[in-house]
């Protein structure tokens, strides 16, 4: 099988292989993110509306508060899936999985008297909390915090930059952390593989380092893979 390296936060390998698998490709997963809970407080009772921008997040504010008679929102289909196996009803997902497409979708869906409550990592864009301000009262909460790898992750993505056929980026902080590390040459090696990110915002990270990638119709891992099938 072909090799593909994808960066992945912790906590994602088994769902990243059995993916890749099934495209027939073999994955060589780096933890390009090293996530750390942070400590927060917030009463979710002063809130109409739960936005919830990645699994991870929900998952952390689930293991604290409990959610009862709230709007749920979410940015895509993973948060929607996780939330749904824990008993709630997501009412809110944009048809385009990333956070300004999420915001207007909120602007047209939401009333006006609507309190909303943003729960997200403490990197990432603003792009959410800035359209929702026009209309709501909006508060976001940083739940957990997406840090620098272990020097050993750069230095796998190194050894096996060479014999892989490209490079999946899930994320534009996993881009901006492998940037940072790895040494010139394999950035010359990089720019020659096919390279794939999640979606437009992770695509123009990508372009600040001089590096061409594409990005599927639908900002999923599944669909990133459906993509780089149709490359080769």
């Amino acid at each position: 099988m072909n090799k593909i390296i994808i960066t992945r936060p912790e906590g994602k390998d088994s769902e990243t292989i059995s993916i890749a698998n099934k495209y027939g490709f073999s994955p060589i997963i780096i933890n390009a993110v090293k996530i750390v809970k942070l400590d927060y407080e917030i009463n979710p009772e002063d809130f109409s509306v739960v936005v919830f921008l990645s699994e991870t997040a929900a998952r952390f504010f689930l293991k604290k508060y409990k959610i009862e008679n709230k709007k749920i929102a979410c940015i895509g289909p993973k948060t929607k899936e996780f939330l749904e196996k824990h008993g709630y009803n997501v009412n809110l997902i944009p048809d385009k999985f990333d956070s300004k497409t999420l915001g207007y979708f909120l602007l047209k869906n939401l009333e006006p008297k609507d309190r909303v409550l943003v729960v997200r990592s403490k990197k990432g864009t603003t792009d959410l909390l800035k359209i929702l301000k026009e209309k709501f009262y909006v508060n976001e909460i940083y739940v957990y915090d997406l840090v620098e790898p272990d020097e050993e992750e750069i230095r796998k993505f190194e050894r096996n930059l060479k014999d892989c056929i490209g490079v999946i980026f899930t994320s534009s902080q996993s881009v901006i952390n492998i940037m940072k590390y790895i040494k010139k040459e394999y950035e010359k090696e990089l720019r020659k593989k096919i390279i794939i990110s999640i979606g437009p915002t992770t695509h123009r990270t990508l372009l600040k380092y001089n590096i061409i990638s594409i990005y599927p119709e639908n900002y999923t891992l599944e669909d990133c893979f459906k993509l780089l099938k149709q490359c080769l």
